[in-house]
């Protein structure tokens, strides 16, 4: 299997997005409240601030193998407004022997939290993000994807009982700037997490993807994430990812990590 470029467009679509977009943001009562954070910080709607290292971090392509960590911080600048900053840094064997290292593509975010009025209602909240990838990595060193992106996206929380929750997400990542000899990525990508969590301080989480390419063809992929955790006290929590493909074209073999959390608040 080979790793495909899409072919970027001239125009990018936002037929997908925006209905679904300004929707969901019409459907939330803002309130204020006292907004109870979750034990163990798998909710992405909420807003807090939290430290997280990525590490044993692995993507397997037809081509070859990426190696790496990556530390990504949340701070929390008010109760409905935080910004976050991921930063990558990758090692790859290139095709002739080559060994390519160094800081990947570092991505900052901003994210608005709508919250509904009263603590126990089944819809938790609603968060929209917007967030910017850098050209920081090297597309020669293969440490980056050779382009900058934007991706603004939207995530709601549903509470089905106090152990489960149930997270939509839709995002748009967009390349632009890129160079002649680069395609661009131009896909939709909605998701549906389904997070149990165990008295003893265990959760699991599973999270199957639709990824629509919106190039021309609009073909569909279908990546599913199963992630296992445990917080070791009220702020240290520690899970393993591993991610592949169920069906449609195949972007990698699979992609696993570790992840060690601080939460903060």
């Amino acid at each position: 299997m080979k790793t495909k470029c899409l072919r970027y467009p001239k125009k990018i679509s936002f037929k997908y997005f925006l209905p679904l977009l300004f929707g969901l943001i019409t459907s939330v009562q803002a309130g204020e409240f006292p907004y109870r954070l979750s034990i163990n910080g798998t909710d992405p709607t909420e807003i807090r601030t939290r430290v997280d290292l990525y590490f044993a971090q692995v993507t397997s392509l037809s081509s070859r193998d990426l190696f790496g960590s990556m530390l990504s911080g949340s701070y929390a600048v008010s109760e409905d407004f935080a910004l976050k900053m991921d930063l990558p840094f990758i090692y790859t064997e290139l095709s002739g022997g080559r060994i390519g290292s160094g800081a990947g593509d570092i991505a900052v975010y901003g994210m608005y939290s709508f919250h509904r009025r009263g603590q126990e209602e089944f819809l938790k909240a609603v968060s929209g993000v917007i967030r910017i990838v850098m050209d920081t990595g090297s597309a020669d060193e293969g440490t980056g994807k050779g382009s900058a992106a934007i991706a603004p996206g939207l995530s709601a929380s549903f509470s089905a009982m106090d152990e489960v929750l149930l997270i939509p997400s839709v995002e748009w990542f967009a390349t632009y700037d890129h160079p002649a000899d680069y395609s661009g990525i131009n896909e939709l990508r909605f998701n549906i997490s389904g997070v149990i969590n165990f008295d003893e301080g265990i959760w699991i989480s599973v999270r199957p993807e639709m990824i629509i390419d919106l190039s021309g063809d609009e073909k569909v992929a279908y990546p599913i994430r199963n992630i296992i955790g445990y917080m070791i006290d009220e702020n240290f929590g520690i899970s393993a990812q591993y991610t592949h493909y169920i069906a449609g074209p195949e972007r990698l073999n699979y992609f696993a990590n570790i992840d060690l959390r601080y939460l903060f608040n």
